[in-house]
């Protein structure tokens, strides 16, 4: 940095004013001091009421949080990342099979409850449907 002949001493880059990383700010006499610029961060919705969020980033946190439930209870799971079956989650323990349909917020349609219904599998294997509330701690659970 260096001073310019200008009454005052007001600062002058020597950076070429395309790759400064600073803006002048004129103060009071003539004055100008260098201000650094801050990057611009892109603010997050998530966390904020009534604010949009991303639906399948929330769908699938939830699946993980109904993993984590079942891996807790002693199953070892999968998850279905594109969701193109009937079921979200595979979970597989000693004695039976568990597989989970996860919704956030709602209880799915009679169509797919019908579907999910009349979904052969064998006598060991246990149908659930866990509905994410916001802000709730664990699922409510219905059992086929």
């Amino acid at each position: 940095m260096a001073m310019n002949g200008r009454r005052g001493g007001n600062w002058q880059s020597t950076a070429s004013a395309a790759t400064a990383d600073f803006t002048w700010r004129k103060i009071s006499r003539g004055l100008a001091i260098p201000l650094l610029l801050q990057p611009q961060r892109e603010e997050s919705n998530a966390g904020r009421r009534g604010k949009t969020m991303n639906a399948k980033g929330k769908g699938t946190r939830n699946e993980h949080r109904s993993i984590r439930l079942l891996e807790s209870a002693g199953y070892q799971c999968t998850r279905a990342a594109a969701s193109l079956g009937a079921w979200d989650i595979v979970g597989i323990g000693s004695t039976d099979v568990v597989l989970v349909q996860c919704k956030t917020r709602d209880w799915p349609g009679s169509v797919e409850m019908e579907t999910l219904k009349n979904f052969p599998c064998p006598p060991n294997c246990r149908r659930l449907i866990h509905r994410w509330r916001d802000r709730q701690r664990l699922p409510d659970t219905k059992e086929f």
